[in-house]
């Protein structure tokens, strides 16, 4: 039976808020540095915005290596069979229906006000609950195996062609809102090239919230709802980001003011992680988009890890 949309929003947020309580961002695996890697259907395409982070934060509670999760009919056909005792994971997905409203005007059948979406709920199983499926769905743990200096090279060239200024000096690391540009220390001062690209990535997120690019809003202080909600959005685009170029998972750590907030944020409304991780997909879109452009690769192209 599918739940209903107030219980799908209001689980997948209690998990969330779950893992944010325990101190700890929802897609860290705290025993493991392996690179961070976005869920994968059974046909092997990535899941985006809040399943992303759901099943992100579902894999880190139950220990579950593997990307890949299917329902149990795609088990089935893969000849795999689901181990008795095993629990779903809810999956969800958006449907656009018609409006039905009599007094409407009918040359206005295709107007978009009388369409709406509404959020349904589907099963899912961690492959690793599933026995008898091929191997190829449990790719081995390992590290980034590129060569430090090769791994530079591509993230610079990543960068390099998104459509943001980059400034370095000082000991911060911020967008500047007013002078459109980031703001980073030099790359010598993080431990590691993969630290500084992490943060860059942050800040990357943030940029795409000018008002020139996806124009959201920045709040004006510290703790406000706005702010707060931002920096939840710039925390699991980042995330995103680093899963698609292949940095390890916990990089950024997560200020405890910051978490504090957020749990503020989810705990009185159900809803707020789902529209940030909407958000964050929406700046990766427009990150992916800018860079395939500059690349001279049409964006639709442009392949997702």
């Amino acid at each position: 039976m599918t739940k209903p949309q107030s219980d799908i929003a209001q689980t997948i947020t209690n998990t969330i808020l779950a893992k944010l309580e325990a101190g700890v961002k929802p897609w860290t695996k705290p025993w493991t540095r392996a690179k961070l890697t976005r869920p994968l259907r059974a046909c092997g395409t990535a899941y985006r915005g809040i399943n992303c982070l759901y099943l992100w934060a579902t894999a880190a509670e139950k220990g579950y290596s593997s990307p890949y999760w299917m329902t149990f009919q795609q088990a089935k056909k893969l000849g795999g069979q689901v181990r008795k005792g095993e629990k779903s994971s809810p999956a969800i997905f958006y449907k656009q229906i018609t409006v039905d409203d009599q007094s409407k005007d009918p040359e206005d059948d295709y107007n978009s006000q009388n369409f709406r979406r509404i959020m349904k709920s589907y099963h899912v199983f961690n492959v690793e609950q599933i026995e008898k499926l091929p191997e190829k769905y449990f790719p081995p743990i390992t590290a980034n195996e590129q060569p430090p200096c090769e791994q530079k090279a591509e993230l610079d060239q990543f960068f390099a062609k998104t459509d943001v200024e980059y400034r370095h000096g000082g000991s911060a690391a911020f967008f500047n809102i007013r002078g459109n540009y980031v703001q980073l220390p030099n790359p010598e001062q993080f431990r590691s090239y993969p630290d500084y690209a992490a943060i860059k990535a942050h800040e990357l997120i943030h940029a795409t919230g000018h008002h020139t690019r996806l124009d959201r809003k920045f709040g004006k202080r510290f703790g406000d709802k706005a702010y707060a909600f931002e920096e939840l959005v710039a925390e699991t685009g980042a995330a995103f980001l680093s899963a698609q170029l292949g940095l390890p998972d916990d990089m950024v750590e997560g200020h405890a003011s910051y978490i504090a907030h957020w749990i503020e944020i989810l705990r009185n409304d159900k809803n707020a992680i789902l529209t940030a991780a909407a958000r964050a997909d929406e700046a990766l879109d427009y990150i992916n988009a800018c860079v395939a452009k500059n690349a001279n690769i049409p964006a639709e192209e442009k392949e997702y890890a």
